[in-house]
């Protein structure tokens, strides 16, 4: 029974290690994009000071959660403050970009949804007396993939509003 124990905790560090991995990456990857790929493309944007000894430890514009950063797309202005930050054909770009990434969120969900449902049926037909283990199981089953299709959801409306933000009356129609 301990060697059980020891194997679950030894998962579950190697997962959160793996995490911690992902968060660093994105960070760096982040803190790239603002160095380098931003003043390319956002040539207006005002510049936040740099501390040049400072490690990538989460100093300034980078504390705190790794997915609370603000990137500073061209959806999160307003079109006065989008002419004058950004080069032109950018804002066409980010429009592409959530465009697809909406349409891939609808595919996506599309697929989860019919998962959720044959699910479901599969539940009802063939678990329904079949005892509290099996229930359980399917019950687990079905609450990780509408976990998927919440997560999904939210992709589909982050994308919804950004081009909302680039195009209020193109994206209404």
């Amino acid at each position: 029974m301990q060697l059980q124990h020891a194997s679950t905790k030894a998962s579950s560090t190697t997962r959160s290690l793996a995490i911690e991995d992902k968060e660093a990456e994105l960070r760096r990857k982040i803190i790239q994009w603002k160095s380098l790929a931003q003043p390319t493309y956002m040539p207006g944007l005002p510049r936040a000071p740099t501390n040049d000894n400072a490690n990538d430890d989460g100093g300034g514009d980078h504390a705190g959660e790794v997915w609370e950063v603000p990137l500073c797309l061209p959806s999160s202005f307003t079109a006065e403050q989008r002419r004058t930050f950004c080069a032109p054909g950018v804002e066409e770009k980010e429009r592409r970009l959530r465009f697809a990434q909406a349409e891939d969120a609808l595919d996506e969900l599309r697929r989860v949804l019919r998962a959720v449902l044959a699910l479901d049926t599969h539940k009802t037909r063939q678990t329904g007396g079949s005892g509290v283990a099996a229930n359980t199981r399917m019950q687990t089953l079905l609450s990780r993939h509408r976990a998927k299709q919440a997560r999904i959801a939210e992709r589909y409306r982050a994308a919804r509003r950004a081009l909302c933000a680039l195009d209020p009356v193109g994206a209404s129609s």
